[in-house]
């Protein structure tokens, strides 16, 4: 399913189309937020500040992509939740449709994600997710020097007690070139709600 901005997306938001059921969980094709992403997303305190866990987490090597990503051509399925439990695994055919070196990567940087968490209530959760990108450039077209892949995992954990909510991230970036590069991103942030709810 190609989805690509600037193609024929209709927006650059999730778009997809899939089954669901409560006891097989949802199988999805399209453009959609990556595990990693959506894992990323949960613990967001500052949605769309600068505070925001995407900008925090939204770490590059040059030229590679990102692992805070909506990605077009996804596959991907979603468990039901089982007693507190929960997984998402996502294949990505195409993860970087046009390269800024390559202008044309003929769909060869796929994608693998996935997450899995526990909640308990609402009141404690913990998420880890992992994503691993390919990036399969054609020599043909062009004699750059890139690696070949690069990989993140996360671990985040939640607590909500009598109003008060603390969250936990931690991250790890690697890349596969010529010098191993490592990358840790940490993120802490608290909130307190207080007075009446209005609707």
């Amino acid at each position: 399913v190609d989805m690509a901005e600037g193609s024929t997306a209709l927006s650059s938001r999730n778009q997809y189309v899939g089954l669901s059921s409560k006891s097989f969980g949802t199988m999805i094709a399209g453009r959609h937020d990556t595990p990693m992403k959506l894992a990323i997303s949960k613990y967001d305190l500052f949605g769309d500040q600068i505070g925001d866990n995407g900008n925090i987490f939204d770490t590059k090597y040059g030229t590679s992509a990102d692992f805070n990503n909506r990605t077009p051509n996804t596959v991907a399925y979603m468990t039901p939740n089982l007693a507190g439990f929960s997984a998402i695994l996502a294949y990505v055919a195409d993860h970087d449709q046009v390269n800024a070196i390559e202008k044309d990567d003929r769909n060869k940087n796929d994608a693998f994600s996935a997450s899995a968490a526990y909640a308990y209530k609402k009141l404690f959760n913990v998420t880890a997710a992992y994503e691993l990108h390919h990036q399969k450039y054609d020599p043909s077209l062009s004699t750059a020097t890139t690696r070949s892949k690069e990989d993140a995992w996360l671990l985040g954990a939640g607590v909500n007690l009598m109003g008060f909510k603390v969250n936990g991230l931690y991250q790890q970036i690697k890349s596969f070139d010529a010098v191993d590069n490592k990358t840790n991103v940490y993120g802490l942030g608290a909130a307190y709600t207080f007075g009446k709810k209005h609707t």
